[in-house]
């Protein structure tokens, strides 16, 4: 499920089960501190997110950019910021159609071409959402973190709305897109010291090559080597197992950004 607060349309993240894309409201922490009446309004704001997800999904499968645009306008008009329909409408709908592939519902075609449409649908939103956000994803001088996906990953664009994402919460991230070789990407860690490193699964096979790299690093004193977070699909799905040194994260939003900053 997805969770939307019900006053001003900040994505709050997900909720088991994953794979039902249900808009559920609730209330965002700026908004519970203004202890604001539920009206009926926030009940619509519900429903128009559910039709907004709807029509992109309907405009992806048939590919039609200009019902994607119309339904963007309709939540610009709501007023969800673009981090916000990256992460939590055209996140959730790739996830969607990941699993329909992993089932064998959908064939290999489709999913690339649900996949680059919806790269068009970033190409979109991305310039507005760095404009927002101020200071780039990837800018100049040390990063807090490092955002990549594991290798064999060949689905880039969730780390890339990720980067964004955690650009808007005020950490200077670096995009290792296509990732380099373990042995230069331990290093790239080493020399940057970045306090948190993020990376994409979508097999629970890549968790082997993330875990080669943790060990790569575990020579770096404790007080300054970086947390792996690793999440994906595979990691929703409850299809990585517990890994020492790694810290599995279905939903970005229950993870304690403060340290990173």
């Amino acid at each position: 499920m997805l969770r939307w607060c019900g006053y001003c349309q900040t994505f709050l993240g997900e909720a088991p089960p994953f794979d039902k894309l249900v808009i559920t409201h609730g209330v965002c922490e700026t908004c519970a501190e203004l202890a604001l009446d539920f009206t009926p309004q926030n009940i619509e704001h519900a429903h128009t997110l559910q039709d907004i997800l709807a029509e992109l999904s309907l405009a992806g499968s048939r590919a039609d950019m200009q019902a994607a645009k119309a339904a963007i306008r309709t939540a610009t008009a709501a007023h969800m910021q673009p981090v916000d329909m990256l992460l939590g409408l055209v996140a959730p709908l790739l996830f969607e159609i990941g699993e329909e592939w992993r089932k064998g519902r959908i064939t290999v075609a489709t999913e690339h071409r649900f996949t680059e449409f919806f790269e068009q649908v970033f190409a979109l939103l991305e310039p507005r959402a760095l404009a927002l956000v101020g200071t780039p994803s990837g800018a100049t001088g040390q990063p807090d973190a490092l955002v990549m996906n594991a290798w064999g990953n060949r689905h880039t664009l969730a780390a890339r709305v990720l980067s964004l994402w955690l650009g808007a919460r005020g950490l200077r991230t670096q995009l290792l897109e296509p990732p380099p070789p373990p042995e230069e990407v331990a290093a790239i860690i080493i020399r940057l010291q970045p306090r948190m490193v993020f990376v994409s699964v979508a097999l629970s096979e890549h968790i082997e090559s993330v875990r080669a790299l943790a060990d790569m690093v575990s020579s770096i004193p404790e007080s300054h080597r970086p947390r792996f977070v690793v999440g994906g699909s595979a990691v929703k799905m409850g299809l990585v197992p517990d890994t020492p040194g790694l810290e599995l994260v279905p939903d970005i939003h229950d993870l304690n950004l403060e340290a990173a900053v």
